[in-house]
């Protein structure tokens, strides 16, 4: 499980190192439509979508679980966040710590 979280987090950086490798070509080149209208856009849609998927993966490493099938799994927070349209589920803070059954 971690080689395939770290690799999801050297990918995101090589993605983002290339797009921002494309805006600088497009300002070297005063092509500023192509900045606007492509660099921009993408470098929204990746960070917002596949940054928060790496700051899920830091935050569940750096959070201790008592019971390791109580830490969230970041495939159904992903899959929730796109079917759900917006709904967020309550959550108990008293129960907290409990066992998670």
């Amino acid at each position: 499980p971690l080689k395939m979280k770290m690799s999801i987090i050297f990918g995101v950086i090589q993605m983002l190192f290339g797009i921002f490798l494309s805006a600088g070509n497009a300002l070297y080149f005063r092509d500023y439509i192509t900045f606007f209208h492509q660099f921009l856009p993408q470098v929204i849609l990746l960070v917002s979508i596949f940054g928060y998927m790496v700051l899920l993966i830091l935050v569940k490493w750096a959070t201790f679980y008592e019971n390791t099938h109580c830490a969230p799994s970041i495939l159904t927070t992903f899959i929730n966040m796109f079917l759900g349209l917006g709904k967020v589920e309550k959550v108990d803070p008293s129960a907290a710590g409990k066992d998670c059954n």
